[in-house]
């Protein structure tokens, strides 16, 4: 780009010089054929209109491309855990297409406006030579003129080219830094300090699943888990606790019964809908942090942030989690606990109404474990979002204001805690 912009104004430059000595030579051979200059601009002029708005689809286009990577390296353990590979990557694959084809059809108006611009100046030449005919017949014109144009206008027209072809490059460029200048001038994000969500109760009424007919995974589940509240989930290997927390994000469809989240029923939205709802409502705690090990502490926070119109102030949140100290260091520089915030952070930023956390501490040891439940402790406490534990280990649903019991699929018991304990006194 540096050097389009120069070379473009320097090649007009001397084919407006140029034109002006051929005017001055004959001007009837200078107007036969320059009159190609200005219409083969014209032509490219013509056409920004059209390059701007296919320039401006393909940035949406790689926008919602990157929003989809984003969302599945957010997701990636539910969507491995429910074997849902397959319809993630056919979404990704459908959302790289799209881009391909928008790209596609942007270099395609581009070479048509660049042919167009480049045949008429071709078509110059020939009616100069028809010109020339014209007066050398009539006695109108000298040898010694012919050939001063025969020798001039050739060499006029091949810098234009390149002109024009730069020309397209400027333009290009243009919205590119459109688009810079608006990311620049758009306000900065300052974050909320506090975190207010409204009712995000959740009710499931009769709900069941199955991955196979006739193999239920979930049977006639119904409870109610308040606004505000911390839920804990336990049971056994294989008693569809994973799956329970895939219904309440949307990544699993329910066979039946509804899911109300804040009065809106789960199972009645359409798939754009209920990626609009992880996106803005959800923030989701893996066992395993799914970090990425590229990016530092504060940049794996911060790549979710964007998702949201009112995320936390990621300073104030890297402080409350203990890492602000860290937030510089990759991933592998720190410890298994501090991923482990990390990757909370990563699911707070976004001011979610809901946290959904599966196995939290599975992958952490006795001493770490209980340090990641004071800070969940801590953020219910500061945030007041609804959080929702799924776990194996019956003492950390101790620390709950309801312990929901799986086994077989089904809710064997649903006990209000009216005392919980606080994580710091657990034991187990």
């Amino acid at each position: 780009m540096s050097h389009a912009v120069p070379q473009m104004w320097g090649t007009l430059l001397f084919a407006v010089l140029m034109s002006a000595a051929l005017v001055a030579c004959d001007w009837r051979l200078a107007l036969a054929s320059l009159w190609v200059l200005p219409a083969s601009v014209a032509v490219i002029v013509a056409s920004r209109r059209s390059q701007d708005a296919l320039s401006s689809k393909l940035v949406e286009c790689r926008l919602d491309a990157s929003d989809g990577i984003l969302e599945t390296i957010e997701c990636a353990a539910d969507i491995r855990a429910c074997n849902r590979l397959e319809g993630v990557e056919e979404r990704l694959n459908r959302l790289f297409e799209e881009q391909e084809r928008m790209q596609g059809r942007y270099e395609f108006a581009a070479s048509v406006a660049f042919t167009s611009a480049r045949s008429l100046l071709q078509a110059g030449f020939a009616t100069f030579l028809l010109a020339a005919a014209a007066l050398l017949a009539a006695g109108m014109l000298s040898w010694q003129a012919l050939l001063l144009f025969c020798l001039v206008v050739p060499r006029l027209y091949d810098p234009l080219v390149d002109a024009l072809s730069n020309m397209l490059e400027v333009f290009a460029a243009d919205t590119s830094n459109a688009r810079l200048s608006e990311i620049e001038n758009h306000p900065v994000a300052q974050g909320s300090p506090e975190f207010s969500p409204q009712g995000y109760d959740i009710v499931f009424d009769d709900v069941g699943f199955s991955y196979t007919q006739g193999s239920p995974v979930l049977e006639d589940v119904s409870f109610v888990a308040r606004q505000g509240e911390v839920t804990a989930l336990v049971g056994p290997s294989g008693s569809g606790k994973s799956t329970f927390l895939n219904l309440i994000g949307g990544l699993e469809d329910a066979d039946g019964g509804s899911i109300m989240v804040d009065g809106c029923d789960l199972t009645a939205l359409k798939p754009a809908d209920l990626g609009e709802y992880r996106r803005r409502e959800l923030g989701f705690v893996f066992q395993f942090y799914n970090l990425v090990p590229d990016l530092t502490i504060k940049e794996n926070i911060e790549v979710t942030a964007h998702l949201s119109k009112n995320p936390l102030n990621i300073d104030d949140l890297l402080r409350s989690l203990g890492l602000y100290e860290h937030r510089n260091k990759f991933p592998r520089q720190v410890s298994g606990g501090q991923q482990q915030r990390c990757a909370i952070g990563r699911a707070l930023v976004k001011n979610p109404g809901l946290l959904l956390c599966d196995e939290p501490t599975g992958a952490l040891d006795y001493k770490t474990s209980k340090e990641i439940l004071q800070l969940m402790e801590d953020v219910n406490r500061t945030y007041g979002c609804t959080i929702i534990i799924v776990t194996h280990n019956a003492a950390i649903a101790r620390m709950a204001n309801r312990v929901l019991r799986l086994r077989d699929g089904r809710i064997v018991e649903d006990e209000l805690n009216e005392s919980p304990v606080a994580a710091a006194e657990l034991d187990w």
